[in-house]
């Protein structure tokens, strides 16, 4: 008798996930096609990916469908199983002693013993008159997600039949699939609803492989998002660096580049401030069943006891606009938080040598008086109530970046004299500036990473966010911002918004001698060029791990724009 397994679905149920697995894609772009494995279209056990939350399926069987196929019609009712794969190929070593050494350094050893779903549970099935079924419920047996906590591993089986229950069991399918497990299904910004291939924001299965390989093992939350904290500070030893502004976190969580930065892709901005890593440890963390926010925190202007920022080789004070971090719970002082982008002094002198480094995960904000995170980093630190949110993924969403209240936007007005260069009136008024000016002209010398990101800014015409590549040497890396606006006083307030963004407040100054467009700022080293011209607004910055000035192409790109226009601001103003 020939069977064939046509196809398996482990999600089988879009509005529960109580006795199957939750709804996830693969990644921004790519939906994960249900049924999750169909013959001859899923090989490897990625292409067929399942997710499941130990406390939504905790007392419960879990099942899946399966639907079959016959060329042999004679018989129409067989009973069907399938059993742990690897488990038989370490039977298959035997027990002599080149077996135990076989054993012992195989690769099969490092992996989980035994499927985290276990075996599908025997059951008959029958054939219609076509020789085939419908999608059949099995339930799964010794299944060890509950046992296991968070994890990712490859379930295998092996499919088998018999006819009578007398029979031999007979092999007709081997598959193997992606099981992810978390603590609880995924929330904010995470959603299970509307379940269609265009909602961005269900669970990615690309990002799951990194929060539940961080997490592995873990069965409380403040243990995971500890240790999601720690493996995003410890990108400072492959080279990430912490940056005044934010390159995955405005206006939305960009977590397609910074997938990208993870898996070591020398084309990822190599830069992060404390609002990526507040978006990355909150995002990461609520995807393996944590629940975390971000906050911001005040004042506007505030000197640091010593820091270790993320990537540095040393500690020092220094002088933030606002923090960011992830929050767990209610804003109260006696919150929890979890900061990845810098250590603090853990002993009782944070502000005198020696320095002894922590990091704060799963640490209290603290009173006044107690030795907690405000106490190691600074006393005159504040809580923002209304700043807790979580940054939408992607940018196919509308998003919007840093929450800036009446308070701090009065302090950057005052801090950058915005009465100064507010009203200016532009120079030009320039044409529109598309894909293929962005492209083919602007940057000749340079390669142009695909895809280009469009971020959709609230207010904004249209946004582009790109990677330039110099061909001569791999370190090296420019993120080029651009943003357009219906008029030069709304790239103003834009501009006003992004000077918002940087956080570290010593590095930033107006540049006036040579000036760039109609009003531009520096950040040290000139490693960041932010700049307006009429309507539209840029922002030039270095992005490899060899940091290189860009004050030159920022000159050249404003030259070109210039040069491109064909409408000329004279004596009129637009305000």
């Amino acid at each position: 008798m020939n069977v064939a397994l046509e196809a398996i679905q482990f999600n089988h149920d879009q509005t529960s996930a109580t006795t199957d697995a939750f709804n996830i894609r693969r990644n921004e772009t790519e939906p994960v096609i249900l049924p999750e494995w169909r013959r001859g279209a899923s090989v490897l056990p990625e292409h067929s990916p399942a997710a499941y939350a130990i406390r939504e399926t905790r007392g419960h069987i879990l099942t899946i469908k399966a639907k079959f196929r016959s060329t042999d019609a004679t018989d129409h009712k067989i009973r069907v199983r399938a059993v742990q794969a690897r488990a038989e190929r370490r039977q298959a070593l035997g027990c002599s002693p080149l077996s135990f050494l076989l054993r012992l350094f195989s690769p099969v050893q490092s992996v989980r013993r035994g499927n985290i779903l276990g075996a599908v549970k025997e059951r008959q099935i029958e054939f219609d008159a076509t020789g085939e079924t419908g999608y059949e419920t099995f339930e799964l047996q010794d299944v060890e997600l509950w046992r296991a906590g968070i994890s990712v591993s490859n379930t295998e089986w092996r499919w088998q039949f018999r006819a009578k229950p007398s029979d031999h069991w007979t092999d007709f399918a081997l598959t193997r699939h992606r099981i992810y497990t978390v603590l609880g299904i995924p929330g904010c910004p995470w959603e299970q609803t509307p379940y269609n291939d265009g909602n961005t924001q269900l669970p990615w299965a690309d990002a799951l492989e990194f929060a539940c390989d961080w997490a592995a093992g873990a069965h409380d939350p403040d243990d995971a998002a500890s240790i999601v904290t720690q493996n995003i500070y410890d990108l400072g030893l492959r080279g990430v660096i912490y940056s005044g502004s934010p390159f995955y976190s405005c206006p939305n969580f960009n977590c397609t580049e910074f997938l990208d930065l993870l898996r070591g892709g020398m084309n990822a901005a190599s830069m992060m401030n404390c609002s990526d890593c507040a978006t990355a440890v909150s995002s990461f963390a609520n995807l393996a069943g944590c629940n975390l926010r971000q906050l911001q925190l005040g004042p506007s202007d505030f000197q640091t006891k010593p820091i270790k920022l993320l990537g540095f080789p040393q500690e020092s004070p220094d002088e933030f606009l606002g923090h960011e971090v992830a929050w767990k719970g209610n804003v109260t002082e006696d919150g929890q938080l979890f900061d990845a982008c810098l250590q603090v002094d853990g002993d009782d002198q944070p502000e005198a040598p020696p320095f002894v480094a922590l990091l704060p995960a799963n640490i209290p904000f603290g009173r006044t008086g107690e030795k907690h995170y405000r106490f190691r980093l600074s006393p005159d630190l504040f809580l923002k109530p209304d700043t807790l949110s979580c940054r939408k993924i992607g940018y196919s969403v509308e998003g919007d970046c840093r929450h800036l209240d009446p308070s701090l936007l009065g302090f950057l007005k005052l801090r950058y004299d915005y009465a100064a260069w507010s009203n200016l009136a532009p120079q030009v008024r320039l044409p529109s500036v598309d894909y293929d000016f962005l492209a083919s002209q602007l940057l000749p010398e340079w390669t142009l990473k695909l895809p280009v990101q469009q971020p959709k800014f609230a207010g904004s015409i249209k946004a582009f966010q790109s990677l330039w590549l110099f061909p001569a040497d791999t370190e090296v890396l420019v993120r080029l911002d651009l943003a357009e606006w219906k008029t030069s006083h709304e790239a103003r307030e834009f501009m006003l918004r992004e000077l918002g963004e940087f956080h570290l407040l010593r590095r930033v100054k107006r540049l006036s001698h040579p000036p760039i467009g109609d009003v531009s700022f520096v950040e040290a080293g000139d490693v960041s060029i932010l700049f307006a011209r009429s309507q539209l607004v840029f922002l030039v910055r270095s992005a490899g791990r060899k940091p290189i000035p860009v004050r030159q192409i920022a000159t050249g790109i404003d030259k070109l724009l210039v040069e491109r226009t064909s409408t000329r601001v004279t004596g009129e103003n637009e305000f």
